[in-house]
């Protein structure tokens, strides 16, 4: 499988190419580089493609570009949040269409209802066990 990681702007591949991986391409967009790192080494682990990215700004030009069938989308986020960045996505006719799932250490009852009715299709809340991103990744992959 292949895990590409953007950082500030720059793309690498993290991990081998696995020939004939036809797994769905997830999106992950985390700030903190280790919750990145778990979370794609997770989606791969359950049989998706990932890119990653720890800048906001990149969100808008790789969900265009790679069109992934997911996006795990952290809310705090330096420059901008993540609601900002998912009310930007569905303006934009090639990604408002993609499902953006909250990753988020905003845990309260009342954090989740904003977050939700900010239009995010899902939340996940950090810290989360591995068995429920999996159940997130099976309902919308």
């Amino acid at each position: 499988m292949t895990l590409i990681s953007v950082s500030s702007g720059n793309v690498s591949s993290t991990s081998e190419d696995v020939e004939g991986n036809q797994g769905p391409l997830v999106l992950a967009v985390d700030d903190h580089l280790d919750s990145l790192q778990l979370i794609t080494c997770a989606a791969e682990l359950y049989g998706c493609r990932c890119i990653s990215t720890d800048n906001p700004s990149a969100v808008f030009s790789i969900a265009a570009a790679a069109k992934p069938k997911l996006i795990l989308l952290d809310i705090l986020l330096p420059q901008m949040s993540g609601i900002e960045i998912l009310q930007k996505l569905k303006q934009n006719a090639k990604t408002r269409s993609i499902p953006v799932v909250a990753v988020t250490a905003l845990a309260s009852e009342r954090d989740r209802k904003q977050i939700m009715a900010a239009g995010f299709t899902s939340y996940l809340s950090k810290p989360y066990m591995l068995e429920d991103l999996n159940s997130i990744l099976a309902l919308y992959l």
